[in-house]
């Protein structure tokens, strides 16, 4: 059998008929089964389907989810597996939920290009993403939220304010640094590095009211 006319059989038996809703329900269901949840989580998958399905290509797969925990994405890539099925638009909507103790309001992922694998989802009717594309994801925090969790992240910080506007961050509050226990004041600009690296540039530091020196202030952002 040539591989175009495997990928229509592959196309057919994933999705033919109803074969697409139960899809969709178990695929679900397992990606469920991967996050600490409550009464409040929901997690869906919905398929979007054209002519390309015959040769084992999804024209687009979101998966929503909302009110969950977990310590990482709940889809991941498995590369030693098939990559004979393709997913040409992939989407994470998720809302609501904590990454590694971190609140998170929501988080939105649009990837191009991935693959899966096909001969997997046809029987057990679950996805299994073996390469992931390129794409773009956005993020939204609560300045109010992130301190909460830079507190705990930080014992030797007894208070701790964030205000993360236009490109520019503003940390302030109270800590044990060394023997002393000043009031501190950062402000830095935040820029994505090296493709998904966030990295404060151009900090002042103050510690009750006293500007760092620049020696003082990198030595400081290292700890």
């Amino acid at each position: 059998m040539n591989p175009l006319a495997l990928g229509a059989v592959g196309g057919i038996l994933l999705f033919g008929g109803l074969t697409v809703a139960r899809f969709e329900r178990d695929a679900a269901n397992d990606l469920k089964s991967r996050l600490v949840i409550s009464s409040e989580t929901s997690v869906s998958v919905r398929t979007r389907l054209d002519l390309a399905v015959l040769d084992g290509e999804i024209a687009g797969l979101t998966v929503h989810a909302h009110d969950f925990e977990t310590n990482g994405l709940p889809i991941h890539t498995e590369p030693e597996h098939s990559k004979r099925g393709r997913i040409r638009h992939l989407t994470l909507d998720l809302e609501h939920f904590l990454l590694t103790g971190l609140p998170v309001e929501s988080l939105v992922a649009k990837i191009d290009r991935c693959r899966f694998d096909l001969a997997y989802a046809a029987a057990h009717h679950r996805l299994r993403l073996t390469r992931s594309g390129a794409g773009t994801i956005e993020v939204r925090l609560k300045d109010s939220d992130l301190a909460v969790f830079v507190k705990k992240k930080y014992p030797n910080l007894s208070s701790v304010s964030i205000q993360i506007l236009d490109g520019k961050v503003h940390v302030w509050g109270e800590g044990q640094f060394l023997f002393a226990h000043p009031h501190f004041d950062v402000t830095a600009s935040a820029e994505i590095q090296e493709g998904g690296k966030l990295v404060l540039t151009g900090a002042t530091i103050a510690f009750d009211g006293k500007i760092q020196s620049p020696e003082a202030t990198q030595s400081l952002l290292k700890t």
